[in-house]
């Protein structure tokens, strides 16, 4: 495609929506999109507004999922956080850690054929991405399932969301001071 063609896209990822619900109703990540410098500064932007809504102790009108309020705080997401994230990925999860100990754990991994690679959905990308170096070559066993299990939650939750939370924390660190926030939990 031509540069002006790419540059069209590119313009057209700017205005999709920043944030999406992937899990519970009413709980946003973001939409990092193409990364472009004017997405990311929308995200520094809704930073900001963040930042004057804790300095002036006002609700802010946006409801995050937890793995992003843990990054804005400094914090890094575990596994764990899948549950509020994707409930239903983290229940397949757990299912699938506690068949990794039945018996026939070999035969169900092997008729399963999972590999280190995700498939992204539209608001994440939409693309076949790896977990590891050839992750589309090496199976998911029952001795490295907990190393998916992390790396899929990791890649989901921060890799692929990155950009757009640290653009909106440094939004909130341009109104309020970083140590501000040492005294908030997800929970807060």
């Amino acid at each position: 495609p031509s540069s002006a063609t790419q540059t069209q896209a590119s313009s057209r990822d700017d205005f999709e929506p920043l944030f999406y619900q992937p899990g519970p109703r009413g709980f946003y990540s973001p939409i990092a999109g193409k990364n472009s410098e004017a997405r990311l500064n929308a995200f520094r932007n809704i930073g900001r507004i963040m930042g004057i809504c804790l300095q002036l102790g006002d609700l802010c009108g946006i409801t995050l999922n937890r793995h992003v309020i843990v990054q804005i705080l400094g914090g890094q997401p575990t596994w764990h956080d899948m549950a509020f994230f994707d409930h239903h990925m983290y229940e397949s999860f757990r299912l699938l850690i506690n068949d990794a100990q039945a018996p026939n754990a070999e035969e169900l991994f092997a008729e399963l054929d999972f590999r280190f690679s995700i498939d992204l959905a539209p608001q994440e990308g939409g693309e076949e991405r790896e977990l590891i170096p050839n992750g589309r070559n090496v199976r998911v066993t029952p001795e490295n399932v907990l190393d998916y299990v992390r790396s899929y939650s990791l890649y989901r939750m921060q890799v692929s969301q990155f950009p757009a939370i640290d653009a909106m924390r440094k939004g909130i660190f341009d109104v309020i001071p970083k140590h501000t926030l040492r005294l908030f939990t997800p929970e807060d």
